[in-house]
């Protein structure tokens, strides 16, 4: 279980609203933990230059699109089809995409990628595991092809 879903269990347990001092250590650790604004693609633009620009490595289950920037970090955007699943299990995958990312973010530190993650239609559920290792085995193939 990720140090995240630990720490939304301890704001949420008890009844009534939890003390002010743990909630506010809690924030402070999941802001630690999270990605920025910075480490994400959020315009359309971005997305279209990757997959435009963009070089494509495939695995069983996810397609990533890497594109070299001129940032000095790697970025991450995700593209999960409605034809994966329920919004639940979607839900479910882009938050252990961004953990495998987060985890895995050293593996970048020779080049600043926009990275591009879709999901291939038509496999059976994965658990957390799976997906960590399948997405370590295409960053660490990335991250050792030269440009």
């Amino acid at each position: 279980m990720a140090v995240t879903e630990l720490l939304q269990r301890e704001i949420n347990r008890g009844k009534g609203k939890p003390q002010s001092r743990r909630l506010e250590f809690a924030q402070h650790i999941l802001r630690a933990f999270a990605l920025t604004r910075s480490e994400r693609i959020r315009k359309r633009s971005d997305f279209q230059a990757a997959y435009r620009f963009g070089r494509r490595f495939n695995s069983r289950h996810f397609v990533v699109i890497a594109r070299i920037t001129g940032l000095n970090h790697t970025r991450i955007g995700l593209s999960v089809s409605k034809k994966t699943g329920s919004a639940v299990y979607r839900n479910f995958l882009k938050r252990r995409i961004r953990e495998t990312f987060r985890t895995n973010k050293k593996l970048f530190c020779g080049h600043a990628f926009d990275l591009v993650i879709i999901t291939k239609k038509g496999f059976t559920r994965l658990c957390s595991q799976e997906i960590f290792h399948e997405l370590q085995q295409v960053f660490k193939t990335l991250s050792s092809v030269s440009y």
